[in-house]
């Protein structure tokens, strides 16, 4: 690894910028006309299909094609998506933005994850997760305040201008970012070895991710139609974040022994407040909902990627990308099927049925091994 200052800067920066625009493209996409079933078309087809399509590759292209130039790919692509997003006056052009979204996330969230495995080991890479979570969640954190703000006081447009300077400015840092040869080992694969490995994501973080992802892409939507303004939204999303920082380094100094229970307690949690959204809607359950929102997804990520990590090293860097790909899947099919339901039956019976849906997950985390 080239510089590890540098490499968590590039985490911060585009964390900041991929906030900014998953948060605030929901919003873009209701101001433009756009009903529940397209803002989960947008959020969840055009943004993840380039993502689910290509995160299996991102071993390959880290170790045969790329290397260093991962890294300035996602600050390029999420330039341009920043780019479309200030131009967008309708919903052609946003969809053009979430796919380059969807894009700079590949090069995002499974080529750091697999660059840290090639780094640390043992208990050295939990920590390492740990601190890849807060520091991305430190990222976003800043991109919630900064562009709920930006977006009230200027507008849109002017919010995600000013984010894709930001961004612009970090790419001669990024042109210099270099990667050590990572072992692929697609020619080896062992594939009951490489489904075992993958159980965790399978059973425990898609269905979390699935919940995770509705609750994401609806509810800036949602919150703006129902009168909530840009600024209070970036303050709700900024608890999230806050939440998401501490239950990160926390699980750091965690044993992974007591997984199955992190996995019952994040079920139980996240249910509950997900119904009592449901039965006392408002912007003090809104805020609620997103505070357990964000350190249930916490544990659940650093464990599950821990877990998909630990097996042999021939698979671990595909073993990343299809686990990235997994939460692919659970944010593609999520949001425009949570989207149909919030039309057709209102958004109180789409939250009694993720409430629903996070119970059976922190129960089936109890069936995991490691």
């Amino acid at each position: 690894m080239y510089s590890l200052k540098i490499f968590l800067l590039s985490v911060v920066v585009l964390g900041v910028s991929l906030s900014s625009l998953l948060q605030m493209s929901p919003v873009l996409a209701a101001r433009l006309g756009a009903n529940y079933t397209e803002i989960g078309l947008l959020m969840g087809a055009a943004r993840l299909a380039p993502y689910v399509a290509i995160s299996p590759l991102a071993g390959l292209m880290l170790s045969r094609i790329l290397g260093g130039r991962a890294v300035l790919l996602s600050s390029v692509s999420t330039l341009a998506a920043l780019t479309l997003s200030a131009l967008a006056t309708d919903l052609t052009w946003l969809t053009a933005a979430q796919v380059a979204v969807g894009v700079s996330m590949v090069f995002y969230f499974p080529v750091f994850e697999i660059l840290l495995a090639s780094e640390f080991k043992g208990v050295e890479r939990m920590k390492a997760y740990s601190m890849f979570g807060a520091f991305s969640s430190i990222g976003f954190l800043i991109g919630s305040v900064a562009s709920g703000g930006l977006a009230h006081y200027l507008g849109l447009p002017a919010m995600f201008s000013l984010v894709a300077v930001l961004v612009a400015l970090t790419i001669p840092a990024m042109i210099r970012f270099k990667t050590g040869k990572l072992n692929t080992g697609v020619e080896k694969l062992d594939f009951r070895e490489f489904f075992q490995q993958l159980m965790p994501a399978l059973f425990v973080t898609l269905p979390f991710y699935t919940v995770f992802g509705i609750v994401q892409n609806i509810l800036p939507g949602y919150a703006a139609l129902t009168g909530v303004s840009e600024l209070e939204i970036g303050l709700m999303f900024l608890g999230m974040w806050t939440t998401r920082i501490l239950t990160s380094l926390s699980m750091g100094r965690r044993s992974t022994e007591a997984s199955r229970r992190y996995f019952l307690a994040s079920g139980l949690a996240l249910s509950v407040f997900l119904a009592l959204s449901a039965y006392l809607p408002g912007r003090a359950t809104m805020a609620a909902l997103l505070l357990v929102t964000g350190s249930v997804i916490s544990v659940v990520y650093i464990l599950t990627l821990y877990m998909t990590s630990t097996g042999s090293s021939h698979i671990q860097p595909t073993a990343i990308g299809v686990y990235e790909m997994i939460i692919g899947i659970a944010f593609l099919v999520g949001p425009p099927i949570a989207g149909a339901g919030a039309d057709a039956f209102g958004v109180p019976s789409l939250f009694l049925g993720l409430a629903a849906l996070s119970l059976v997950s922190g129960m089936a985390g109890t069936l995991m091994r490691r």
